[in-house]
Protein backbone atom coordinates (compact mmCIF):
# COMPACT_ATOMS: atom_id res chain seq x y z
CA UNK A 1 0.00 0.00 0.00
CA UNK A 2 1.44 4.08 -1.13
CA UNK A 3 0.57 6.71 0.95
CA UNK A 4 1.53 9.96 -0.85
CA UNK A 5 1.46 12.70 0.89
CA UNK A 6 0.20 16.20 -0.32
CA UNK A 7 2.27 19.24 -0.76
CA UNK A 8 1.75 22.53 1.45
CA UNK A 9 0.13 24.80 -0.74
CA UNK A 10 3.14 27.10 -1.27
CA UNK A 11 1.91 29.96 0.05
CA UNK A 12 1.29 28.45 3.44
CA UNK A 13 4.82 27.22 3.84
CA UNK A 14 5.53 26.06 7.24
CA UNK A 15 9.05 25.79 9.23
CA UNK A 16 9.81 23.55 12.17
CA UNK A 17 10.48 25.61 14.93
CA UNK A 18 13.02 24.55 18.05
CA UNK A 19 11.24 25.29 20.91
CA UNK A 20 13.85 27.28 22.97
CA UNK A 21 11.28 28.96 25.57
CA UNK A 22 11.02 32.48 24.19
CA UNK A 23 9.59 33.46 20.53
CA UNK A 24 11.85 36.43 19.31
CA UNK A 25 10.53 35.03 15.40
CA UNK A 26 8.74 38.12 13.62
CA UNK A 27 7.49 38.78 10.31
CA UNK A 28 9.45 40.44 7.63
CA UNK A 29 8.51 42.05 4.03
CA UNK A 30 10.04 40.65 1.06
CA UNK A 31 10.59 42.36 -2.51
CA UNK A 32 10.37 39.75 -5.13
CA UNK A 33 11.49 39.92 -8.53
CA UNK A 34 8.85 40.89 -10.61
CA UNK A 35 5.74 38.32 -11.19
CA UNK A 36 7.75 35.83 -8.72
CA UNK A 37 5.93 36.52 -5.99
CA UNK A 38 5.17 32.17 -5.70
CA UNK A 39 8.15 31.09 -7.00
CA UNK A 40 9.94 32.95 -3.78
CA UNK A 41 7.28 31.59 -2.01
CA UNK A 42 7.67 27.93 -3.15
CA UNK A 43 11.76 27.78 -2.73
CA UNK A 44 11.78 29.80 0.30
CA UNK A 45 9.67 27.10 1.87
CA UNK A 46 11.58 24.35 0.74
CA UNK A 47 14.47 25.64 2.29
CA UNK A 48 12.32 25.33 5.47
CA UNK A 49 11.22 29.14 5.70
CA UNK A 50 7.84 30.65 6.93
CA UNK A 51 6.16 32.19 4.66
CA UNK A 52 3.12 33.89 3.79
CA UNK A 53 1.57 35.40 0.20
CA UNK A 54 -1.71 37.43 0.54
CA UNK A 55 -3.78 36.63 -2.41
CA UNK A 56 -6.67 37.35 -4.10
CA UNK A 57 -9.66 37.23 -7.03
CA UNK A 58 -9.41 39.95 -9.05
CA UNK A 59 -11.79 40.21 -12.22
CA UNK A 60 -9.51 41.57 -15.22
CA UNK A 61 -11.11 42.31 -18.73
CA UNK A 62 -9.23 40.64 -21.69
CA UNK A 63 -10.36 40.79 -25.14
CA UNK A 64 -13.95 41.95 -24.07
CA UNK A 65 -14.52 39.41 -22.02
CA UNK A 66 -14.71 39.59 -17.62
CA UNK A 67 -12.19 36.72 -16.00
CA UNK A 68 -11.51 35.87 -12.31
CA UNK A 69 -7.43 35.79 -11.92
CA UNK A 70 -5.80 34.77 -8.58
CA UNK A 71 -3.15 37.26 -8.08
CA UNK A 72 -1.01 38.49 -5.17
CA UNK A 73 -2.71 40.94 -3.20
CA UNK A 74 0.64 42.54 -2.94
CA UNK A 75 1.94 42.35 -6.34
CA UNK A 76 5.92 41.72 -5.46
CA UNK A 77 6.11 41.55 -1.95
CA UNK A 78 5.55 38.24 0.27
CA UNK A 79 6.26 38.24 4.11
CA UNK A 80 8.57 35.47 5.93
CA UNK A 81 8.47 34.53 9.77
CA UNK A 82 12.13 34.69 11.39
CA UNK A 83 13.93 34.63 14.70
CA UNK A 84 16.42 37.66 14.71
CA UNK A 85 18.99 35.51 16.35
CA UNK A 86 18.28 31.76 15.63
CA UNK A 87 17.38 31.96 11.77
CA UNK A 88 20.01 31.94 8.84
CA UNK A 89 19.05 34.96 6.97
CA UNK A 90 21.87 34.32 4.59
CA UNK A 91 20.08 32.47 2.16
CA UNK A 92 16.62 34.28 1.88
CA UNK A 93 18.44 37.13 -0.93
CA UNK A 94 20.32 34.40 -3.36
CA UNK A 95 17.00 32.52 -3.24
CA UNK A 96 15.27 32.48 -6.61
CA UNK A 97 12.39 34.85 -7.09
CA UNK A 98 13.81 36.78 -4.31
CA UNK A 99 15.03 40.33 -4.90
CA UNK A 100 15.90 41.64 -1.19
CA UNK A 101 14.59 42.16 2.32
CA UNK A 102 12.36 45.27 2.65
CA UNK A 103 14.96 47.35 5.01
CA UNK A 104 14.34 51.40 6.73
CA UNK A 105 17.73 51.89 7.45
CA UNK A 106 20.55 49.09 7.89
CA UNK A 107 17.63 46.27 9.36
CA UNK A 108 14.74 44.83 7.95
CA UNK A 109 11.98 45.91 9.79
CA UNK A 110 9.75 43.87 11.31
CA UNK A 111 5.93 43.60 10.35
CA UNK A 112 3.24 43.72 12.84
CA UNK A 113 1.69 40.45 14.44
CA UNK A 114 -1.62 41.79 14.10
CA UNK A 115 -1.01 43.29 10.60
CA UNK A 116 -0.68 38.91 9.67
CA UNK A 117 -3.29 37.92 11.77
CA UNK A 118 -5.79 40.77 10.02
CA UNK A 119 -4.73 39.19 6.56
CA UNK A 120 -4.91 35.54 7.94
CA UNK A 121 -8.94 36.03 9.48
CA UNK A 122 -9.62 38.18 6.22
CA UNK A 123 -9.08 34.67 4.23
CA UNK A 124 -12.01 32.82 2.56
CA UNK A 125 -12.17 29.06 2.90
CA UNK A 126 -10.00 29.00 -0.17
CA UNK A 127 -6.91 30.95 1.59
CA UNK A 128 -8.04 33.97 -0.64
CA UNK A 129 -8.70 37.82 0.84
CA UNK A 130 -12.31 38.92 0.51
CA UNK A 131 -12.15 42.41 -0.90
CA UNK A 132 -15.57 44.64 -1.11
CA UNK A 133 -16.75 45.30 -4.08
CA UNK A 134 -16.84 48.95 -4.56
CA UNK A 135 -20.77 50.10 -4.73
CA UNK A 136 -21.58 52.37 -7.76
CA UNK A 137 -23.19 55.83 -7.49
CA UNK A 138 -25.22 57.78 -9.82
CA UNK A 139 -23.42 59.01 -12.39
CA UNK A 140 -20.46 56.82 -12.33
CA UNK A 141 -19.53 56.10 -15.63
CA UNK A 142 -18.98 52.36 -16.33
CA UNK A 143 -18.17 49.90 -19.30
CA UNK A 144 -20.63 47.62 -20.75
CA UNK A 145 -19.06 43.87 -21.29
CA UNK A 146 -21.72 41.65 -22.88
CA UNK A 147 -24.58 41.94 -25.27
CA UNK A 148 -24.97 43.92 -28.36
CA UNK A 149 -24.26 47.20 -26.81
CA UNK A 150 -20.49 45.47 -25.52
CA UNK A 151 -17.71 48.13 -25.78
CA UNK A 152 -19.67 51.40 -25.42
CA UNK A 153 -19.26 53.40 -22.21
CA UNK A 154 -22.49 54.68 -20.28
CA UNK A 155 -23.16 56.32 -16.88
CA UNK A 156 -24.87 53.77 -14.22
CA UNK A 157 -28.24 55.28 -12.50
CA UNK A 158 -29.69 52.80 -10.04
CA UNK A 159 -30.00 49.48 -9.28
CA UNK A 160 -33.32 47.48 -9.82
CA UNK A 161 -33.83 44.23 -8.04
CA UNK A 162 -30.58 42.49 -7.07
CA UNK A 163 -29.28 41.81 -10.40
CA UNK A 164 -30.23 44.50 -12.71
CA UNK A 165 -29.23 47.87 -13.00
CA UNK A 166 -30.52 51.10 -15.35
CA UNK A 167 -28.02 52.62 -17.05
CA UNK A 168 -28.13 55.71 -19.46
CA UNK A 169 -26.70 55.30 -22.87
CA UNK A 170 -26.15 58.21 -25.50
CA UNK A 171 -27.84 56.62 -28.62
CA UNK A 172 -28.16 59.11 -31.38
CA UNK A 173 -27.22 62.19 -29.68
CA UNK A 174 -29.47 61.28 -27.18
CA UNK A 175 -29.70 59.34 -23.82
CA UNK A 176 -31.51 56.87 -23.12
CA UNK A 177 -32.31 54.42 -20.33
CA UNK A 178 -31.24 51.14 -20.78
CA UNK A 179 -31.79 47.87 -18.11
CA UNK A 180 -28.88 45.51 -17.91
CA UNK A 181 -27.77 42.76 -15.84
CA UNK A 182 -25.52 43.93 -13.36
CA UNK A 183 -22.97 41.81 -14.55
CA UNK A 184 -22.66 43.17 -17.97
CA UNK A 185 -20.48 45.91 -17.65
CA UNK A 186 -17.83 46.93 -14.83
CA UNK A 187 -17.07 50.60 -13.96
CA UNK A 188 -14.47 52.71 -15.35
Amino acid sequence: MMILRQPKPFWKSSLVKMDTGKDNRSWYLIYSKPRSEQKACLHLGEQGYETYLPRCCIQKIRKSKRILLVEPLFPSYLFIHLDSQLDNWAPIRSTPGVNKLVRFGPMPTPIPDHFIDQLKNNEDEQGLQTIAQPKLKTGDKIRILDGSLAGLDAIYQTTKGSDRAIIMLKILGQLTQVELKTDAFVPI
